[in-house]
């Protein structure tokens, strides 16, 4: 038997924003967590990653159980303040590097952290992207962008494969596999609609792209199910101050892809 383990930990609260220097002492924006007590142990937890496993500053997850996770990601703005708070929601991407936050020179003392480039989160959202429009272009997605760089189907298959960073654990009765690091998690998710495993949807209020939990969900989240519930009943009252009458409202909201029945209008004009 095989079986997944997408364990993977997010910040409780929210990281920051700050300059660190590489080994070759040049600047760089990082993402980080300035104020976490034992950064190595940051690293030595998200480096083998598990249920079993537990990290005091963050919350732990399954990050297989977002279907759409690569498109999450790939929809996250590539500015710093966005990519922070995805830090906050999804975790590092990896397992984050421990950079110097103190300007290296001399008589100071080494203040490390763990973090993440913005550049790294830049680069890797870049090319889940391509990806993704590539796979949209390829099934003639009625959301697909209009001359968008397609890549040829044995170069994906072999980016996505060399993106599957994971361990096997393997015991005398299951074999269970963990990727390293939500960015493969990412990568395994796409390789799950690329190989028709799961489909994509557009969202009817939105128009976001996602990818559903459920066989007859048509919102891409609880927001827009409560806007579009809103402007169910605003439509309802706008067509019977027009003078419709009940069955007439009840066919115009058909065509408009809302099956509601006479009752319902009637309660809706009652309230």
């Amino acid at each position: 038997m095989i079986t997944l383990d997408g364990t993977w930990y997010r910040p409780a609260e929210l990281p920051r924003i700050m300059e660190a220097w590489d080994g070759a002492s040049n600047p760089l924006t990082v993402i980080g967590l300035p104020d976490h007590e034992d950064q190595l142990n940051v690293r030595r937890v998200l480096a083998n990653p598990g249920s079993g496993h537990n990290l005091p500053g963050f919350v732990a997850y399954d990050s297989l159980a977002i279907p759409g996770l690569h498109r999450d990601l790939a929809a996250i703005p590539p500015d710093p303040p966005s990519i922070a708070r995805a830090v906050e929601y999804f975790g590092f991407l990896n397992v984050p590097l421990v950079r110097n936050v103190v300007p290296p020179t001399h008589g100071t003392v080494a203040r490390v952290v763990a973090c993440e480039p913005v550049a790294l989160w830049r680069q890797e959202l870049d090319a889940l992207r391509r990806a993704i429009d590539h796979m949209d272009v390829k099934h003639q997605r009625a959301w697909a962008a209009a001359g968008s760089e397609t890549i040829a189907d044995g170069d994906l298959d072999q980016t996505i494969t060399s993106r599957l960073f994971g361990r096997l654990v393997m015991d005398n009765k299951s074999v269970q596999w963990q990727p390293r690091g939500l960015l493969a998690a990412a990568w395994f998710c796409l390789a799950r609609e690329h190989g028709g495993m799961v489909a994509p949807c557009q969202c009817s209020m939105c128009g976001r792209v996602f990818v559903a939990t459920r066989s007859d969900q048509r919102w891409c989240g609880d927001a827009c199910k409560m806007r579009r519930s809103r402007w169910r009943r605003r439509k309802v009252a706008e067509l019977h101050g027009q003078g419709w009458r009940v069955d007439q409202i009840v066919q115009e909201m058909k065509r408009d892809g809302e099956t509601i029945g006479p009752a319902r209008v009637r309660k809706w004009l009652e309230t």
